[in-house]
């Protein structure tokens, strides 16, 4: 290495160690300049970004709908109640068909639970692991820790809030 010159990052001809630009090929000294442009760096940037901005907006593929034939239906709903160690709990059980013409999965349902008087007490929503097939019926469950005695729960009633449909 030559006193007070260093290599080009770009053709790696030597030239005067403060300059800012070669005079051989234009290319700017700069280290980062440099990599802003180098495809090693930009295509894993660039990929990066791409499954940010697919995750962001992937409720575009998520399918929400409140009528029409690609809904699950919830044909029955049934109350349970039960102290376990000490802590009140209470289901809401039943059976979900798909007559959408595609599976469906991920499925979000929310129970709301009345008393005597059909009056509101008390609402869990969860998203399930279950997966209903095509034509098909399943069971599902929503448990939940009740806020209210047991006493006051005396019916449920379970509603489908989204699913996903499998292709």
């Amino acid at each position: 290495m030559v006193p007070g010159k260093k290599e080009c990052l770009g053709c790696f001809e030597l030239i005067h160690e403060k300059a800012k630009k070669c005079p051989h090929c234009q290319q700017t000294q700069s280290k980062l300049y440099t990599t802003q442009y180098n495809k090693w760096v930009m295509v894993p940037f660039v990929t990066v970004a791409l499954g940010f901005v697919l995750y962001m907006f992937n409720d575009i593929l998520r399918m929400t709908k409140t009528g029409g034939p690609e809904v699950l239906v919830v044909e029955s709903s049934v109350l349970f109640s039960r102290n376990i160690s000490g802590t009140d709990f209470v289901s809401c059980s039943g059976v979900l068909s798909n007559d959408s013409g595609r599976d469906a999965a991920d499925i979000d349902l929310r129970a709301d639970f009345f008393n005597e008087k059909e009056q509101l007490i008390d609402t869990f929503a969860i998203r399930s692991n279950l997966r209903v097939n095509n034509g098909k019926k399943s069971p599902y469950r929503v448990r939940a820790e009740a806020d209210k005695p047991l006493t006051e729960y005396r019916s449920c009633k379970v509603t489908v809030l989204d699913q996903w449909f499998k292709s």
